[in-house]
């Protein structure tokens, strides 16, 4: 009878703390007091004040120029949600004013430190510094756009924080005109961190980043191009899950790596970087490791798509699994990889490893021409053309289609099984004789995979416009048929 009670005393308090959320609006020409109904909403830095758990406050159309600073913490069961009012545009813009800051190009437009806060649905632009930190826990960002950053992006320093559906352009744009250093467009140095579904382009620096202090990172189904330094980067980081992502350049601007791992900071360690497709285009380097790197510890490189179009003047190779101070390697496999050329004048090379590398494996990867001995294994395929390479490699256009396997390509059914890895880039299952590569050519992507890349492809960077209005309706006819079947 008293565990009943216990049971009823709990679920009694969780309706009363449900009933007792309260919603608040605010708009940008709204009032400094009172209590922010609908009809008479305030200003930004006044609901604030009114938020605790469970409430929310949403943001009529309208741009806020000010910094935002909330520590208010919801809970697991009542988060904190701030978002913008649901079809309309919310804009928090620093006006190339905001933050003021002390000169070292740190301080934050946009603060976040209080756990379990929803951060949705915004757009935030123009911070002379960083735009956006989250450095409370359990926080998450959704469907919000990001640009005009003097720094930094967005940034995430405490535990078990999701970015989702984030978008980041113009990055960095004060580096050498205000600011000595550039920062992550996307990026975190906290633990357990997410970041997903994401697009990030055109950034100084890095598209993608875990880095300094952070640990069991993952990055995943996000797009990173034409980035001016690094597309992805994996800086001394402690296990970190990097899958299903699709990095790319489109020959702007110099020297390039789709994906790199360094260690300015410490070793990283615990890699798992799989089902990933990577393509570049002049001066790009597809998989890189810095001169930084002295040991690889229990990385796992797998099923991932290399190519570039085109030679790298410089980045001889198009895969990088040594840098000049490795020392060690261990517990570390390269394996059922394809590494292609769309463009092979004869001036680079498929590969880059030391002589001696006991402790990293290479094996079962597909070569577009015969690699150094030193990277040749068991189950290895030399073939010039395996992907269908559909589609043009153009900012914002290229698709996973790109990459899929061509019918007659030896890379189908010679890969080999690994542990734990069930899936391809399409999120559709491998066969006991896996394919090499991102794609695996028996399993077709599921009609809901098909679609969902469908609209990202649409969405782009300018959401539904006229032009691409008619397809949306076809692609939400054909949800709609497949729900009804």
């Amino acid at each position: 009878m008293w565990i009943k009670k216990i049971v009823y005393i709990v679920f009694f308090i969780s309706i009363v703390s449900i009933a007792n959320a309260t919603i608040y609006y605010a708009d940008d020409t709204g009032i400094g007091s009172g209590d922010c109904p609908i009809g008479a909403p305030c200003t930004l830095s006044r609901g604030l004040t009114m938020l605790s758990a469970g409430d929310t406050l949403y943001l009529r159309e309208g741009t806020y120029q000010q910094v935002v600073s909330f520590s208010t913490n919801g809970t697991s069961e009542n988060r904190i949600i701030i978002s913008g009012y649901t079809g309309e545009t919310a804009t928090i813009d620093g006006n190339n004013t905001y933050p003021t800051g002390g000169g070292t190009c740190w301080d934050n437009l946009v603060t976040i430190s209080g756990d379990y806060v929803t951060l949705k649905d915004l757009y935030i632009t123009n911070s002379t510094e960083i735009c956006a930190s989250i450095s409370g826990d359990y926080s998450n960002v959704e469907n919000v756009s990001i640009d005009g950053c003097g720094e930094t992006g967005i940034v995430a320093s405490g535990e078990s924080n999701i970015f989702d559906g984030v978008t980041q352009t113009d990055n960095g744009n004060r580096y050498g005109g205000g600011c000595a250093t550039w920062g992550a467009a996307i990026g975190t140095l906290g633990s357990n961190t997410i970041i997903r579904n994401s697009i990030s382009h055109d950034n100084v620096g890095e598209g993608i980043n875990c880095y300094s202090s952070a640990s069991s990172c993952t990055i995943e189904d996000s797009i990173s191009y034409d980035n001016d330094s690094v597309d992805l980067y994996l800086d001394s980081v402690t296990t970190a899950l990097v899958q299903r992502n699709l990095l790319y350049n489109t020959g702007v601007g110099g020297a390039r790596t789709g994906l790199m791992i360094g260690a300015e900071y410490s070793q990283p360690s615990g890699l798992t970087i799989i089902n990933n497709m990577i393509i570049g285009d002049y001066e790009y380097q597809a998989l890189g490791i810095d001169s930084n790197v002295t040991s690889m510890n229990t990385y796992t490189i797998a099923y991932n798509t290399f190519g570039t179009v085109q030679a790298t003047d410089g980045y001889n190779w198009n895969v990088r699994l040594t840098g000049s101070g490795m020392g060690t390697y261990t517990n570390s496999i390269f394996k059922n990889n394809i590494v292609f050329n769309d463009n092979d004048d004869g001036t680079t090379y498929p590969v880059y490893v030391a002589a001696s590398h006991s402790g990293l494996t290479l094996s079962y990867n597909s070569w577009y021409e015969t690699p150094s001995a030193q990277a040749q294994g068991t189950g290895d395929v030399i073939e010039d053309d395996p992907c269908i390479q559909d589609g043009s490699v153009t900012p914002g256009n290229l698709t996973g289609n790109h990459f899929m396997q061509n019918s007659g390509s030896l890379s189908i059914d010679n890969g080999n099984a690994i542990a734990g890895i069930t899936e391809d880039y399409f999120e559709t299952a491998r066969d006991a004789s896996p394919d090499i590569g991102a794609h695996e050519y028996e399993a077709e992507p599921t009609i809901i995979k098909k679609i969902m890349n469908y609209f990202r492809r649409l969405r782009g960077d300018n959401g539904i416009t006229q032009d691409n209005q008619a397809a949306y309706q076809n692609a939400l006819a054909q949800v709609q048929k497949h729900l009804a079947q």
